[in-house]
């Protein structure tokens, strides 16, 4: 195989991972906030986490070979900081990642028509960014503690945990 393939190999796989999955949620978001489907999508908010998080367990599964299956900066910082990642990966992680929501941002920006979605996001940033905090803490621990860990080494529940 190609040098240069195995080397772009690893942020192909985090660009690709982290670009599905704020697009599913971007979708999602949209299609929460169109006054003429909230209803339905509100009746059926828990099928849209669990498309989300069937997503996420199968770009695991399918890219944690590849990637180590990242798709989140807290989660490359994490390894990071685990001494389980270089910070030159690290960094290169990041321009994936955040260039990977950018383009899925603007694409579906694009697709949807929309312009300031913000507007009908009204919920408060304080409490917003504690539970991405929140939230965030959780994933890295998770991912420290079953991806990471030397005494789950050749085990592949990784995904579903």
């Amino acid at each position: 195989m190609d040098k240069n393939l195995v080397t772009i190999a690893p942020y192909v796989a985090e660009f690709s991972g982290t670009f599905m999955l704020v697009v599913c949620f971007a979708q999602w978001f949209v299609a929460q906030t169109d006054d003429a489907h909230s209803m339905v999508v509100f009746h059926y908010r828990p099928m849209a986490y669990t498309a989300y998080a069937s997503l996420y367990m199968a770009l695991i599964y399918t890219l944690e070979a590849v990637s180590g299956a990242h798709f989140n900066p807290a989660i490359s910082l994490c390894t990071f900081l685990a001494g389980k990642n270089r910070f030159t990966n690290v960094l290169s992680y990041w321009a994936a990642q955040f260039s990977a929501g950018l383009v899925a941002n603007w694409l579906c920006g694009i697709v949807n028509k929309v312009g300031n979605k913000a507007e009908f996001y009204d919920h408060n940033l304080v409490v917003s960014s504690l539970c991405e905090v929140v939230y965030c803490a959780m994933l890295c621990f998770v991912v420290l503690n079953v991806a990471c860990s030397y005494e789950n080494m050749g085990n592949s529940y990784y995904g579903m945990a």
